[in-house]
């Protein structure tokens, strides 16, 4: 299941569009189970650094799951996404209880 951002005109992503979509991502540790939020135009690539060891703020955390998202249109929207969750504590938490309980 896909969380879609208020922003977003549509419910869902639509299965092969080329229209470019940015995310923002809930991964969790497999390691220590703490969570980390980022944001992206590629999940599956971002994925891949967090778990190949290139990101120095994971690096000691892996390897991760990907355990949801949210879509948006513009990157500028998903930085200011990404920016509030990490500012606010109560918004974090809020977002990582909405997005684990989705599956």
């Amino acid at each position: 299941m896909v969380a879609v951002a208020a922003s977003c005109s549509t419910s869902r992503r639509p299965e092969g569009s080329v229209n470019f979509m940015y995310f923002v991502y809930l991964l969790q540790s497999e390691k220590d189970q703490k969570y980390y939020i980022g944001q992206t135009q590629s999940i599956e690539k971002r994925l891949h650094e967090h778990n190949a060891g290139l990101e120095k703020s994971t690096k000691s955390r892996i390897p991760f799951k990907l355990l949801e998202y949210e879509v948006y249109g513009t990157r500028e929207e998903a930085r200011w996404r990404e920016y509030k969750l990490k500012k606010s504590a109560y918004k974090r938490i809020k977002f990582i209880r909405e997005l684990s309980q989705i599956k």
